[in-house]
């Protein structure tokens, strides 16, 4: 058996054998930051989409990664013209440039100096690079060609207070900023982004301001002269800012299209009466939300996405006035409350037929409805017949399904990419739709999701993955279902020994993954 069928994990592409370190800006509006997504430790993989996280395992660092100097003995580097080196350089990731063709010989290491060769970077700041002045002068140096840019500090770099000097006098051509590992912005630092980032329409702060006195200070980002470009903006504890500080931000005239809401009980949206961005917001995300500001959810007439992560104050009521958000594609809901009856959740599935294309669910693909016990058979019908081609669904921990109603999804619900089932599968339920899924069933499936379901055989997954070796199965966390194949059999592994990191940030840019849920997800903890 050769070497690379030896690392082969099936039925995963073989890129996913070893860790590849290369980081990669995430295409959806709302991700985390790209620390989290790309971590930069060696010895440990941490993958967050809120409460998730991936287990240890040992880093592989790839070859081209690694010193080249054996490189100019297989080949005499100087016969490659400038242009070609060039050319080939582009399409290089600034890892391998950096540490992989600047070693091979001075001549490559001038070449990739470059500034455009470098449009979507990270910057870590450590104190040697900061003290030497190394990040400072490649800043300098790319300025004018950097259009996505991450800065992450490390944790031996303290004082943040001089941050601010690392960056030249402007980078006109950055529309996307990622500090989402800062959990501070000095007022200094504030001041520099502002004059240093004038064209920046994407703005990751999610966890900057986790006290009081630092939400004060982000009253200075809240400025007619700040980010006058911006378009989608993430920021965290929201709640824990004075009256005066949040009332700045949602009073703030940017025409925002995406707002997220990272570790925020309330984002007091009730406390402004009109919001320069209503007509424009197309998503909103919020983790927790209180019946007082579901109302004001209302006024945004053109959503596209609405996230709720925590719905307990929710009542019929409320899904009512949501019936006029005709333009949804993506929802999610996650545990409503008492106040949503099973004939309200039913009623608000339902798509009548008079002026059809001006009501809820018209446009709805992507749906996560769960852990809400108002998930019944009768939802389940009316979601049927409003939304026939939904491609995404999540009813994770939905106690009121029975096996007819996942029987009717499954076998109706044949455009799905995506399905949560996790943790419906209780008492006497054998969830025997899964177990007879029959070859024209669920035909363009990607990912299927079935934690905490003992009532089906993990060896009854494995054998409908070998079947459809194109979709992948999760039968619990920080898993996905792989074999080898040895002496022309089967084995199938106990655990995932690949990039699973690098697994789910593919998903992630994907349509639907979205709906994966916290609670079930693929890599979590509980």
């Amino acid at each position: 058996m050769s070497a690379s069928a030896a690392a082969l994990i099936l039925p995963m592409p073989l890129k996913y054998a070893t860790v590849d370190g290369r980081y990669r800006f995430s295409k959806r509006s709302d991700a985390f930051t790209l620390l989290e997504d790309h971590p930069i430790a060696d010895s440990l993989r941490i993958w967050h989409y809120r409460l998730r996280r991936v287990n240890k395992h040992e880093r592989h660092i790839p070859a081209s990664q690694m010193q080249l100097d054996a490189t100019k003995e297989i080949y005499a580097a100087n016969r490659i013209p400038d242009v070609v080196l060039r050319s080939v350089f582009k399409y290089l990731h600034p890892l391998d440039l950096i540490h992989g063709c600047s070693k091979v010989c001075q001549r490559w290491n001038f070449l990739i100096r470059a500034p455009s060769l470098y449009r979507e970077v990270r910057v870590v700041v450590t104190s040697e690079s900061f003290r030497n002045g190394s990040v400072r002068r490649f800043l300098e140096m790319v300025r004018t060609q950097v259009r996505k840019l991450c800065v992450v500090h490390s944790s031996s770099f303290m004082p943040l207070n001089e941050l601010y000097t690392i960056f030249p006098v402007c980078m006109p051509n950055v529309v996307l900023l990622d500090l989402g590992s800062f959990d501070d912005l000095p007022r200094e630092l504030i001041e520099k982004l502002v004059s240093c980032f004038p064209n920046v329409e994407t703005l990751n702060i999610a966890t900057v301001a986790r006290s009081k006195a630092k939400q004060e200070q982000l009253s200075t980002l809240f400025v007619d002269a700040a980010f006058p470009r911006l378009r989608r903006l993430v920021i965290g504890y929201v709640d824990a800012m004075d009256m005066q500080t949040a009332h700045a931000l949602l009073s703030w005239k940017r025409q925002l299209e995406v707002l997220v809401f990272r570790n925020a009980i309330s984002p007091r949206l009730r406390h402004v009466e009109t919001m320069p961005f209503s007509t424009t917001l197309k998503e909103l995300h919020l983790e927790l939300v209180r019946d007082v500001d579901i109302a004001t959810i209302y006024n945004f007439k053109n959503l596209v996405t609405l996230s709720l992560g925590c719905c307990w104050q929710m009542r019929d009521e409320h899904l009512i006035h949501l019936k006029e958000q005709y333009k949804l594609e993506h929802l999610h809901f996650s545990t409503l409350g008492e106040g949503v009856s099973t004939v309200g959740l039913a009623s608000f599935l339902h798509l009548p037929e008079h002026n059809a294309e001006y009501c809820f669910p018209h446009r709805l693909k992507y749906l996560r409805l769960s852990y809400s016990e108002q998930f019944n058979n009768e939802a389940v019908k009316e979601l049927l017949k409003s939304c026939p081609d939904l491609e995404s669904l999540n009813v994770a921990g939905d106690a009121a399904l029975d096996d007819e109603a996942l029987s009717l999804l499954i076998a109706n619900l044949r455009k799905l990419r995506f399905l949560d089932i996790s943790n419906v599968c209780n008492g006497e339920r054998k969830l025997n739709a899964l177990q007879d899924l029959a070859g024209d069933e669920l035909p363009y499936l990607r990912l299927l999701q079935v934690h905490y379901n003992d009532q089906i055989a993990e060896t009854t997954l494995q054998a409908l993955n070998v079947r459809r070796p194109s979709m992948l199965i999760s039968p619990r966390r920080d898993y996905l279902i792989n074999w080898s194949i040895v002496e022309g059999r089967v084995v199938f592994s106990k655990h995932f020994k690949g990039d699973l990191n690098a697994v789910i940030n593919d998903l992630n840019d994907e349509p639907g993954f979205c709906c994966i849920d916290d609670h079930s997800s693929l890599c979590g903890q509980g």
